[in-house]
C-alpha cells in the first residue's frame, strides 16, 4: 500500500478543495492518506503574506481559490 503525506491547513481554501480528491483517491486506490494538519501561513509567516500595504497576495489567493472551486464544481454557483 502507497502511503500520501498531505500537509492540510483547517485556513487554506485549497485544502478544503482538495478533501474530495483525497477520499476518492484513497477509495478508488490502494493508497493510505495520512493528513499532517499544519499551521496556517497566517500563523507561520503573517509578515510575508499579510502585508497591509501589498493586499495582492491575500486577494489572488482569494480570487484563485473561487476559480479552483468554480473549475471542480461547474454547476454551482459561487456567486451568492
Amino acid at each position: 500500500m502507497e502511503v500520501i503525506d498531505v500537509y492540510w491547513s483547517f485556513r487554506s481554501p485549497y485544502s478544503y478543495l482538495v478533501t474530495p480528491d483525497l477520499v476518492k483517491l484513497a477509495q478508488d486506490y490502494d493508497v493510505q492518506i495520512n493528513l499532517k494538519v499544519v499551521l496556517p501561513i497566517a500563523v507561520r509567516a503573517k509578515s510575508s503574506l499579510f502585508d497591509a500595504s501589498n493586499r495582492k497576495p491575500a486577494m489572488y489567493i482569494v480570487m484563485d481559490s473561487l476559480r479552483r472551486a468554480q473549475f471542480l464544481e461547474p454547476a454551482h454557483d459561487f456567486s451568492a
